[in-house]
């Protein structure tokens, strides 16, 4: 594609203007009832065409279109994130996307679509899962570099997280994972994706991946989704595919491509989860927490998780993100664990330790290509 033809998608995207009577119709900032539940099963996914959330399935090489979802009362959306009712204290789930005039974000409640929050930028891409809600803002080209990633707070207040601009978001999406943690792609302009950088819910970077060659000639990303463990990113116009983000060591490449169904255009996905881990007890969910070390992770056959405590481990369980129990064979000793992977597929898990002294903890681990 060429710049001409980017200009022109990105202006077309950022002047969509959409009736005020819309946008100020409902505005109740979470003081309305809790949303219908709109669940799905684990091998399915959401699509964004024109002004319908579509359902998808995947199965192997092919992908299949369930149909429509919800038709929204106006012209096109946005961008799209699946994620709780956290506003009002729900596990409901629902979708969530954003307006251009005035600039805000929308919630389906399950019949119809209304207003949550207002910001004075407008954010074009989203990403969400359980009660974790980013919105991206992305420079429209020639103008001063102002992007930047909030969360969408209960209270409805967009507090930015990440500011830095010293690289350009390339691909018009970001993910998110069962902890709250936030997958974006950078580079030093559109069409040149260098690095997948992932934050934490605060914003802080804790992991950097270089993206190799195979990142070179794509320009026009437009959507990343989660699915049994696996990250996704969707390119191309015609025809539309998308591919798996392959994380080995410190690298992230791009897989096999996988053509989307061909009725209808799509311009935003985002992942479909079984409910999360329920976690209980005194429990920590950062690789970098001072009492857990592991190493090395990721990792392709064997970890070892070392405890910083005085009490012995007494038991040990992993869970992949959608909460169930992973197959791995674990040792224990003391307070030291051996991890090998058996037949897990690449991607993250969480670690359950349990102390003899029935403290609860959890860390991350994550499984690279190579099986």
């Amino acid at each position: 594609m060429s710049c001409s033809n980017v200009k022109k998608l990105i202006y077309s995207f950022i002047l969509l203007v959409l009736p005020w009577n819309f946008i100020s119709a409902q505005n109740f900032f979470g003081q309305e009832d809790s949303v219908i539940d709109i669940p799905c099963n684990p091998t399915s996914f959401y699509g964004v065409s024109a002004n319908t959330v579509r359902e998808l399935q995947i199965t192997g090489q092919n992908i299949v279109d369930l149909g429509i979802i919800t038709t929204a009362p106006f012209p096109s959306i946005l961008a799209m994130a699946y994620a709780n009712d956290f506003m009002n204290g729900s596990t409901n789930r629902t979708f969530y996307s954003s307006v251009v005039a005035p600039a805000a974000i929308i919630k389906y409640t399950g019949t119809s679509w209304s207003t949550i929050a207002t910001d004075s930028l407008i954010y074009a891409n989203a990403g969400g899962y359980g009660d974790y809600l980013y919105f991206q803002h992305i420079s429209p080209v020639g103008q001063v570099n102002d992007q930047c990633i909030s969360r969408l707070l209960p209270n409805g207040v967009l507090q930015k997280i990440f500011t830095d601009t010293s690289l350009t978001f390339t691909v018009a999406d970001l993910e998110v994972d069962s902890a709250g943690n936030v997958y974006f792609l950078r580079g030093t302009f559109v069409g040149n994706t260098t690095e997948l950088t992932v934050i934490d819910s605060s914003g802080n970077v804790i992991n950097s991946y270089t993206a190799d060659s195979t990142f070179s000639t794509l320009s026009f990303l437009y959507g990343m989704f989660f699915m049994n463990n696996q990250l996704y990113l969707a390119h191309g116009i015609i025809p539309p595919v998308i591919r798996p983000l392959i994380i080995t060591g410190t690298t992230v490449s791009l897989g096999a491509s996988i053509l989307l169904p061909t009725i209808t255009s799509y311009k935003d996905f985002d992942n479909c989860y079984q409910q999360p881990i329920v976690f209980s007890g005194t429990a920590s969910l950062e690789n970098d927490d001072p009492s857990i070390s592991c190493y090395p992770n990721p990792f392709t056959h064997e970890t070892t998780i070392t405890a910083n405590t005085s009490f012995d481990i007494d038991n040990v369980s992993v869970f992949s993100v959608h909460g169930q129990l992973a197959d791995f064979d674990i040792g224990i000793k003391k307070s030291t664990i051996k991890i090998s992977n058996k037949q897990s597929l690449p991607g993250i898990y969480f670690v359950r330790i349990v102390l003899e002294n029935k403290t609860i903890c959890y860390t991350k681990v994550v499984v690279s290509n190579g099986y």
